[in-house]
């Protein structure tokens, strides 16, 4: 019953606070994120190494299908500051080759970031800004494999974006983390 209470004071406060405040969604898709990056690396070691102390032939393939964020953002009392919320998707094929043997596993990430976004440049269709986020990182997997599943942190540091438009518009992000290193997208804003 507590969480019930909780919810929804979560939610009239978001609601209440939401009334006053502008409000922005947000719908991407990212490429090459940490995750991304780090499996790469892990595998590539792995491969490295294992080559010099064994005979057979260790290799590796990395399907990535993207990785899909849905933000939201709240502007706060200075509309250069933007509080927001964000719940990432990523999905990983990764199939193994180890001599005539081939397996293969999915990894899937469900992540929640939240943060703090500055916005430099503001125009009436056109803004430049910049930001950091930082949450929890689900992984699960699916497949032939023994990894379990493991919770970890999991960041997105944004270099520079550029939103054009003014209700319905549109964006491209540059940076470092869970989202991807390129990331684009559109937005509505209210």
């Amino acid at each position: 019953m507590k969480k019930i209470w909780l919810v929804a004071g979560l939610l009239f406060s978001v609601s209440a606070f939401a009334q006053t405040k502008k409000i922005e969604l947000r719908s991407s898709v990212g490429y090459l994120s940490d995750a991304h990056i780090y499996t790469a690396l892990d595998k590539s070691t792995y491969s490295f190494f294992g080559s010099l102390f064994s005979k057979d032939t260790k290799n590796y393939r990395l399907t990535d299908y993207g990785s899909f964020a849905q933000d939201l953002l709240i502007s706060l009392n200075n509309p250069h500051f933007q509080v927001t919320g964000a719940y990432v998707f990523e999905r990983l094929k990764i199939t193994d080759y180890s001599g005539e043997q081939e397996s293969t596993y999915k990894r899937n990430m469900n992540t929640v970031l939240t943060g703090l976004h500055y916005n430099y440049v503001m125009r009436r269709n056109f803004s430049v800004y910049s930001g950091f986020e930082a949450g929890l990182r689900f992984n699960s997997y699916t497949g032939e494999t023994d990894k379990t599943a493991i919770t970890q942190f999991a960041y997105q540091i944004v270099g520079g974006g550029i939103r054009y438009g003014s209700t319905f518009a549109g964006f491209t992000e540059l940076g470092f983390g869970a989202k991807g290193w390129i990331r684009t997208g559109i937005s509505l804003a209210f």
